[in-house]
């Protein structure tokens, strides 16, 4: 898709590795890579049209969700689109066995980590004034969610 601009980031942990990648690929349409830390009150990218997140909420505590969804509602546009690729539960439950399993792997390493229940994640959503627009089902027990922005925003 040369006519957009990806501006890809990550946390410090994986930082170098993505940079050494993406000075490999030289394109135009793939600026440097910026230091995202979901925590941090200001971000280095202030206003977007679409932001796109894939494995990360399952990673993360549920502390950094939350932060996640307040820098998207200050760095999205109105009408912007925001993407989640990963593993969800629904009404409490796993999807699968295999996501279970994936579950129990994730808290041994870091207890604040786990897959987060989509009930959860619409209402942070809805307090970022996001609207669900579409749940679609992936390979491997995954979903990709389509949230959008709403196009009014309140005073």
């Amino acid at each position: 898709m040369p006519h957009l601009t990806w501006q890809t980031t990550d946390q410090g942990d994986y930082f170098p590795q993505l940079k050494v990648l993406m000075e490999k690929q030289r394109s135009t349409c793939l600026p440097a890579p910026l230091l995202l830390d979901v925590n941090q009150p200001v971000w280095p990218i202030r206003q977007c049209e679409f932001i796109f997140t894939a494995n990360t909420l399952h990673i993360m505590s549920w502390q950094s969700v939350k932060k996640l969804f307040n820098g998207i509602q200050r760095s999205l546009q109105p009408a912007g689109d925001f993407c989640i690729y990963g593993p969800f539960n629904y009404a409490g439950k796993y999807t699968s066995s295999s996501n279970e399993a994936f579950a129990m792997r994730l808290k041994e390493n870091n207890p604040s980590s786990g897959i987060r229940d989509i009930e959860k994640i619409i209402s942070l959503a809805d307090g970022a004034e996001l609207e669900l627009i579409v749940d679609y089902a992936m390979p491997a027990n995954n979903r990709l969610l389509h949230f959008r922005k709403n196009s009014v925003q309140a005073l």
